[in-house]
């Protein structure tokens, strides 16, 4: 396995420590999905949903060209059908 160089890695713990906001699960009105490449986001967010954190789920984004073929149809379908 190939590993990054120091530098690079250093640059995206950075990264990574900004996105990692380290917020509580709790109770809300509705449950929020951003779009992301990630199926991970869509998934996290349903299981989320099915324990019920939130009685309501929106989801963003859209396809696009980079997102096409690995998401082919909607969203929803796309994810559930995962194994």
């Amino acid at each position: 396995m190939e590993t990054l160089p120091r530098r690079v890695r250093d640059d995206l713990e950075i990264l990574w420590g900004y996105h990692d906001m380290r917020h509580e699960v709790r109770e809300s009105d509705v449950g929020i999905g951003l779009g992301s490449h990630d199926i991970g986001v869509a998934v996290f967010t349903a299981r989320l949903f099915g324990r019920g954190v939130f009685p309501l789920v929106v989801f963003t984004g859209a396809n696009a060209p980079t997102t096409i073929d690995r998401f082919p149809g909607e969203r929803p379908s796309t994810t559930a059908r995962r194994p």
